[in-house]
C-alpha cells in the first residue's frame, strides 16, 4: 500500500454482531468499509449508524459474492 492510502474491507455480515464491531473498529481507524447483509432494512440501518457503504448479498450464492467482491474492488 502506497503511502497516504486508505486502506479498504469488505465485511460479508456486517450488519449486525462481530461484523458489525469490525466495521466500527476499521471505521474508527480511517478505513473505508463496506458491509454486507441479507435483510435490506437492517443492512440500511447498520451503513447509517456506523457510516458505512453498504451492500446487499446473500454469501450463499457464490456468483453474488463474486459480484459484490468486484464491485467494491473497482470503487
Amino acid at each position: 500500500m502506497s503511502a497516504g492510502a486508505v486502506p479498504s474491507f469488505l465485511i460479508i455480515g456486517g450488519s449486525g454482531g462481530i461484523g458489525s464491531a469490525t466495521a466500527r473498529r476499521l471505521i474508527a481507524s480511517g478505513a473505508r468499509v463496506t458491509i454486507t447483509g441479507r435483510d435490506a432494512a437492517r443492512l440500511s440501518a447498520a451503513g447509517e449508524s456506523l457510516g458505512a457503504a453498504t451492500r446487499a448479498l446473500d454469501a450463499r450464492e457464490s456468483a453474488s459474492v463474486d459480484a459484490v467482491v468486484q464491485e467494491v474492488h473497482a470503487s
